[in-house]
């Protein structure tokens, strides 16, 4: 591993749910990972994606996600997006897209509160 990777992802079913967990830094040499983990996610299930975990994002990872978000979306399944501590808020609402991706508040609630972190 050299010393760009300082990320991880993992993908899991949880409760009828995928449930993609990142951590790390997102950026142009995490993409094809997080493009790859994406792709190999359920096609019939609702999605959770938990960045919670995560300690940055760069435009090329946001591209990934909102085309992800586009994917499931369109095939009338559930995206959700959790956030953390990282740059990702900031991203989303310099892009005008936090409304479009994250969920509503007391969504977010529940889960954070059921979806294991990490």
């Amino acid at each position: 591993m050299d010393e760009y990777c300082d990320f991880s992802v993992r993908v899991k079913k949880f409760n009828g749910m995928i449930v993609v967990t990142l951590q790390g830094e997102w950026d142009f040499y995490a993409r094809d990972a997080l493009h790859e983990a994406l792709l190999a996610s359920d096609a019939n299930s609702d999605v959770v994606v938990d960045a919670r975990s995560a300690s940055f994002f760069d435009s090329s990872a946001l591209s990934e996600l909102l085309a992800f978000f586009k994917r499931v979306t369109a095939t009338g399944r559930r995206f959700e997006l959790l956030i953390g501590n990282s740059n990702l808020e900031r991203l989303l609402k310099m892009t005008g897209l936090k409304d479009l991706l994250l969920p509503l508040p007391d969504r977010v609630a529940f889960l954070e509160e059921h979806v294991p972190a990490g």
